[in-house]
């Protein structure tokens, strides 16, 4: 995790994007901490979470995961639906979604949000949105109150 973050502070060239990646820091940081407390999942899916919110913005394939974890795709598919109650494909949405609800929360822009969280378009991050959460990411906004600045003219 820390090279990670080491090599990504070592491409920002701005104070704005050091905190950007401060932030995504401590959401990374926050999330692992949560998914290591979550004793419901055994330790196989704790694995699988922590996988996915490493590898948010990329595309994410159960094979590569199955493959790491030496187990075979069936296998895990057949865990995650068990542990989880849904597909992978779910998991991953609603794991995208709820980090998406945290950059909202930040004031960042509908379209930057949906690349963080691994969506190809805006468009689409919005439909995986609307389906999840029943409303769209700037209606969430409104309904929690979250202002987001204006550019100066």
């Amino acid at each position: 995790m820390a090279a990670r973050f080491a090599e990504q502070i070592e491409h920002c060239h701005t104070t704005e994007d050091l905190a950007n990646l401060r932030r995504d820091f401590a959401l990374f940081y926050g999330e692992k901490v949560a998914a290591m407390k979550n004793g419901k999942y055994s330790m196989q899916m704790r694995s699988v979470v922590f996988y996915i919110h490493d590898h948010m913005a990329e595309n994410i394939r159960l094979s590569d995961i199955a493959e790491i974890l030496s187990v075979s795709t069936g296998a895990l598919s057949r865990r995650i639906n068990r542990e989880y109650g849904d597909s992978f494909s779910a998991l991953v949405n609603n794991l995208r979604i709820q980090r998406a609800c945290q950059y909202l929360n930040l004031a960042i822009p509908v379209s930057a949000v949906a690349e963080r969280v691994g969506y190809k378009s805006s468009s689409q991050f919005c439909r995986h949105f609307r389906g999840i959460k029943k409303m769209t990411p700037t209606e969430w906004r409104e309904q929690n109150h979250i202002d987001i600045p204006q550019a100066e003219s």
